[in-house]
């Protein structure tokens, strides 16, 4: 099938044809990832669409026939979301940059060749008209169907990853998702520039980082730590890759991805982290977590409440995580146990009840309640009669 032919047959493309030939709106192009991925066969959720003029005006009328939410941005860019479409309406611009990895200036223009070169690579730097005369008609700038031909990623010019360092790691996801071949020149322009990434903001780091978390992960942090990237973002940020492949196919969470790639960072990285911006929970978490187990002294005849004192201060989706990824087999079968048990082991009483029984407010009444919860794990305590037994005891003993 030809683009043009994809085009119209696409159900939320078909519907703006009309719209884009109204004479206010000039020349009316979808951009980027919707033609790249029509050319590998892939299936696009997206569309972005650049517009000569009046994209906000644009934006309204595909809102209204769409009946979505609309949101705009500062950079003349105006999203249009529901839950069957997201469409991205923006003017044409040129943008300029201040300093490395600084927000762009923007000059809004009309010249769709200029609007394409300011992107990032040539294989996302394509446009074909949505107007009636020259609807199907492909601007390529850059010869980014030649790359995508050949299975090559080149960046559009030798300062793309100055002006923006977020590019180096969607040149990753690029390659990785699309089975591409980093040109040598852009290779080489990511171990120049990738110093940059220090300049971007961490929520602008977390996002990139986020998004190479999604698919296959394992291959993508594996070039992250090839270029020493996360390095750049925290010295000594030094990435557990050696048997991540093993859970591509596993069902894991963001966040026990997260725990398996800071297996082996030091603690002070974390606290580093952590101290550099909140935005780095997560991440200063999963290290502070990883070296928490690591200190648990495990045997195989610990007790069950003993095991529970030793696990009680971890996510459970940690836990949930090191069942999956311990190797020592005892310790994983513990700690399936303790899951098991923790998930239906509840207590009857609370503290309210222990105030009525005549206990004064204070620590002592969760220490009763923990000591109970011990008890109950160990099998020692079973009923609502036992717990309430087990109080009344320590209150006539002075045990608290």
């Amino acid at each position: 099938m030809n683009i043009k032919d994809a085009i119209l047959k696409n159900n939320a493309l078909s519907k703006l044809l009309k719209i884009c030939d109204e004479e206010r709106f000039g020349k009316v192009y979808i951009v980027g990832g919707f033609i790249r991925d029509h050319y590998f066969n892939i299936r696009s959720k997206d569309i972005d669409l650049s517009v000569e003029k009046n994209s906000n005006i644009l934006a309204n009328r595909i809102s209204n026939i769409f009946n979505a939410k609309l949101e705009n941005s500062m950079f003349s860019t105006h999203s249009i979301k529901s839950n069957q479409i997201k469409i991205d309406v923006a003017s044409m611009r040129n943008e300029s940059y201040t300093r490395p990895g600084s927000l762009p200036k923007i000059k809004l223009t009309n010249d769709i060749r200029g609007d394409l070169i300011r992107r990032d690579f040539t294989i996302n730097s394509l446009a074909v008209c949505l107007n009636t005369r020259d609807i199907g008609k492909i601007i390529d700038p850059l010869d980014g169907l030649s790359d995508i031909n050949n299975k090559i990623l080149r960046n559009n010019h030798s300062l793309s990853f100055s002006d923006d360092p977020t590019r180096i790691f969607r040149a990753i996801k690029y390659s990785n998702k699309l089975g591409l071949r980093i040109h040598p020149d852009t290779k080489n322009q990511i171990y120049e520039y990738k110093k940059f990434i220090k300049n971007l903001s961490s929520k602008r780091i977390l996002n990139e980082l986020n998004l190479l978390l999604e698919d296959d992960f394992h291959t993508n942090f594996k070039y992250l730590s090839k270029y020493n990237i996360m390095s750049e973002i925290e010295k000594n940020l030094i990435l557990f890759t050696d048997k991540i492949s093993s859970f591509n196919k596993l069902p894991i969470s963001k966040l026990q991805k997260i725990y398996l790639l800071t297996k082996n960072i030091d603690e002070k990285v974390g606290e580093s982290l952590h101290n550099k911006s909140p935005d780095f929970f997560e991440w200063s978490e999963s290290i502070k977590l990883n070296h928490m187990y690591k200190k648990i002294q495990f045997n195989k005849y610990i007790s069950s409440s003993e095991f529970y004192l030793s696990l009680k201060d971890f996510p459970r989706e940690f836990l949930l995580f090191m069942e999956l990824s311990e190797d020592r087999k005892y310790i994983k079968k513990q700690i399936s146990s303790y899951l098991k048990k923790t998930s239906k082991i509840k207590l009857y009483i609370n503290g309210s009840d222990l105030l009525k029984l005549g206990f004064k407010r204070g620590p002592v009444i969760g220490n009763i309640l923990n000591e109970i919860l011990l008890r109950k794990i160990n099998g020692e305590i079973k009923t609502k009669s036992d717990e309430i037994n087990f109080a009344l005891k320590k209150m006539k003993h002075n045990l608290p």
